[in-house]
């Protein structure tokens, strides 16, 4: 029987590149691995000031386990000028639950959009969003109830 692991917000701080990069790896292909909502708190909260390693981890982390609080943060990163990070948050938004997809995190994107036109992938993300929030309307709509 696996054991339960827990994101260690110390040792996730402390580490850097390649070494932050072995310790997640580990925990994120574990699905016994829990974060704490106090850590998922502090993460949110310090999101800015985190270096590239860490927002791609954070950002991973964060929509895995607490999509609710981190897919707001999403589309900010969509304009990153390190390609891990905007496509980080590029597959985190596409991988998002349906329930998460708002109209308001649509906005977020569309704003976005408007305002960095040459980078075409958040065009292309603000589509698919689009579509999969008309499908779900569209769904509920034909529900019986």
């Amino acid at each position: 029987m696996p054991t339960t692991a827990f994101v260690e917000y110390d040792k996730f701080i402390a580490l850097n590149g390649l070494d932050l990069c072995r310790y997640m790896e580990v925990l994120l292909s574990r699905p016994e691995t829990q974060v704490s909502p106090d850590v998922l708190k502090r993460i949110s909260s310090e999101l800015p000031t985190y270096d590239e390693y860490h927002v791609v981890y954070a950002l991973t982390l964060g929509t895995t386990f607490s999509p609710e609080t981190f897919a707001r943060h999403l589309p900010a990163y969509l304009a990153h000028e390190q390609g891990s990070v905007w496509s980080c948050a590029l597959r985190c938004l596409d991988q998002l639950p349906d329930k998460y997809i708002t109209d308001a995190l649509v906005g977020l994107v569309r704003d976005m959009q408007a305002s960095y036109r040459a980078k075409a992938w958040i065009g292309e993300i603000l589509v698919r969003l689009e579509e999969r929030m008309l499908s779900n309307w569209r769904e509920k709509r034909e529900t019986p109830r």
